[in-house]
């Protein structure tokens, strides 16, 4: 797994205290600019920056950065959702035709169990929609998975 460890900073905007809205930050102690380019091949709609080492990704209406020892979100609804939206970054890989599932990507702490799901998922031949209708335990990170397959 490339991120073991990180410290998460969940704050309000710094040019908007007081905001209704958060944004976190995970410091990474291991460098994933070597990543960059592969998140931007399956990330759609992901601009890459090969100069300042970063990426941007719009995902659900947030707004997601990833640097060479750091990931930022921004718009988050509260603290919860913001350490949510960092601890589990997944992206589903699927063909919108068949609903098949083709791969995922998982970043973060968790993400070697939290990729069994999808694993699990994919051999036995699930659409993503049959496990995105799933019960699962919420909030957990393992929801997240199942979000992601849900298409939230």
């Amino acid at each position: 797994m490339l991120i073991e460890h990180y410290d998460l900073q969940v704050l309000t905007p710094p040019c908007d205290p007081g905001a209704e809205r958060f944004t976190a930050k995970a410091r990474l102690v291991t460098d994933i600019r070597e990543v960059l380019p592969y998140l931007n091949a399956t990330l759609r709609g992901a601009v890459y920056l090969p100069d300042a080492h970063a990426l941007t990704w719009k995902k659900g209406g947030h707004n997601i950065a990833f640097h060479a020892y750091e990931i930022a979100t921004s718009n988050v609804e509260d603290r919860a959702a913001a350490t949510k939206e960092i601890e589990g970054l997944v992206k589903l890989v699927y063909d919108e035709e068949s609903d098949n599932v083709l791969g995922v990507h998982i970043l973060g702490p968790g993400s070697e169990d939290l990729i069994q799901i999808a694993a699990a998922a994919m051999r036995g031949g699930l659409k993503r929609r049959e496990v995105g209708a799933m019960h699962y335990v919420f909030p957990t990170l393992g929801g997240a998975v199942f979000d992601a397959m849900a298409g939230w």
